[in-house]
């Protein structure tokens, strides 16, 4: 495991390798490595993305997998749709994790109003 420290990124970032190698223990796990290295237990898989004939974003999707088991730990789905202008009308994003499902949905107006969350 990671020994416990106090110190900032910056505080981190000036000690030499081997301060660094000292805040390592030797019972550390893959989980423990990952999150050291990767800053999460999650890892991504390659973004799916569809775009439109006008060559604008549609659908994406991100798959997050547990780093130890590979098992899908988090989707995130975006889906875009738009003005017939072009402009960006809603952007819909679905989160899966846990077996519960969060929906958000930003609405964007064409009259220079900013987006709200619906």
């Amino acid at each position: 495991m990671l020994k416990a420290t106090n110190d900032t990124s910056k505080e981190l970032a000036k000690k030499t390798v081997k301060e660094l190698k000292d805040l390592l223990t030797k019972d550390l796990t893959k989980r423990d490595l990952l999150v050291a290295i990767v800053g999460s237990e999650n890892i991504p898989d390659e973004i799916i993305r569809t775009y439109r004939k006008d060559n604008q974003i549609e659908y994406q999707e991100e798959v997050l997998r547990d780093g130890e088991t590979d098992e899908v730990s988090e989707i995130k789905q975006m889906l875009w749709t738009y003005y017939k202008t072009g402009e960006v009308d809603e952007i819909t994003t679905v989160i899966l994790k846990d077996g519960k499902e969060t929906r958000r949905v930003i609405k964007h107006y064409r009259d220079g109003r900013q987006p709200e969350v619906l």
